[in-house]
Parts: structure tokens; C-alpha cells; sequence
């Protein structure tokens, strides 16, 4: 294979590699708009069309509200996060009806 062929094909083929190697919870959807869209009632599939895959929160952080098994309102609840550098949102969901009970954001514009 001749050099002007291989480099393109070098390109894509580390384009597609690269595009696959997203952990969960890492996202290039967090912005005002998309944050804005997260309502009270809604499931863990409907958030995740707007953001992403969530990555579970083992216990609370700098900043969180809530850790994963904490109880609001007298009903158990978890959280899920989503993170772009500096950039985080975490929303927390009820167990029992995994329907979205709040939300928190830091760094979006």
C-alpha cells in the first residue's frame, strides 16, 4: 500500500477507535440547553438520550447533595453522573419508580 493511501486510512481507522473509547458517564452533550431539559418524572432512558450514558456514583463527592442509598423524602434514591472536564452534571433518581427526583450541575454555561 502506497503512503498516500495508508495515511487516510490510518486516520479513520483511529477516528473510529478513538470515537468507541467513551467511559460511561463522560459526555459531549453537557450544556446549558440539554441540563435545562432534565424534568422531575422522567426515567433514566429519557436522560440518557439527552446525555449519554450515566456512570454510577459509589459514594458522595466535593459538591454532591446526596450519596448512592441516601433517602429523600422518605424514599431510597441514586444518583448518576455525567462529566466533560470541568463540566458535571448529576441527577438523582428514586429506586422505586426510577424516576428523576432532582438534579445538580457545575461549570456549564
Amino acid at each position: 500500500m502506497n503512503l498516500r493511501r495508508a495515511v487516510p486510512v490510518f486516520l479513520l481507522a483511529t477516528l473510529l477507535l478513538s470515537s468507541g473509547c467513551r467511559k460511561a458517564g463522560e459526555s459531549t452533550r453537557l450544556t446549558a440547553e440539554t441540563y435545562a431539559k432534565i424534568q422531575p418524572g422522567m426515567t433514566l432512558a429519557q436522560v440518557e438520550e439527552l446525555l449519554g450514558p450515566g456512570s454510577k456514583l459509589a459514594e458522595p463527592g466535593p459538591g454532591r447533595k446526596f450519596p448512592v442509598g441516601a433517602v429523600l423524602d422518605g424514599r431510597p434514591q441514586e444518583s448518576r453522573y455525567w462529566w466533560q472536564g470541568t463540566k458535571t452534571v448529576t441527577v438523582y433518581f428514586h429506586t422505586d419508580d426510577g424516576k428523576v427526583v432532582g438534579k445538580n450541575a457545575n461549570g456549564l454555561d
